[in-house]
């Protein structure tokens, strides 16, 4: 997380940082399926879709339908 923070770009240091907290997640929940945890992963993604959609609609958009093609 450190070595993000350096970085100059702001953007890319936050787009590093949400995926690193997605692979989190996906490692979190790997086996809970139709869990409570499950749900409150899924929440935690969209919620990542979501900030990212409102700085940049076609990426959000892109990471939507991604992760829909995943479930």
């Amino acid at each position: 997380i450190m070595g993000y923070a350096g970085n100059r770009s702001f953007t890319e240091a936050e787009r590093k940082y949400d995926m690193l907290r997605w692979k989190m997640i996906d490692d979190a929940l790997f086996f809970n399926y139709f869990s409570n945890d499950w749900l409150l992963g899924y929440l935690l993604k969209l919620l990542i879709i979501k900030r990212w959609e409102v700085l940049s609609h076609d990426s959000g958009e892109q990471k939507l339908k991604q992760m829909i093609a995943d479930i």
